[in-house]
């Protein structure tokens, strides 16, 4: 019992030694657990970005084809007015 009264100070180390060993780990993995999740989040984020990226060009593509068209009305009204004036410019 002697030698444990002796030596108490470095029993009493080597026992927080541990425990703060212990609480490093649990530190650790919970970095690992969060470095997967984040890693799945960024996983769905990046396909998130693609499917929108797809979604802008349909639509940009829509979008092009339905100013073709109203160019094209815009082109036709035009014709229709200036003809309009020039039957009443003739008169």
């Amino acid at each position: 019992m002697e030698a444990f009264f002796d030596r108490w100070e470095l029993i009493a180390a080597l026992i927080l030694l541990v425990s703060w060993f212990v609480r490093l780990e649990a530190k650790v993995k919970s970095l690992d657990d969060g470095t997967s999740r984040q890693s799945d989040m960024n996983q769905s984020l990046w396909s998130e970005c693609k499917d929108l990226r797809m979604r802008q060009e349909a639509l940009g593509s829509e979008t092009v084809h339905e100013l073709a068209k109203v160019r094209e009305s815009l082109a036709e009204i035009k014709g229709i007015l200036s003809m309009q004036n020039n039957g009443h410019n003739s008169r």
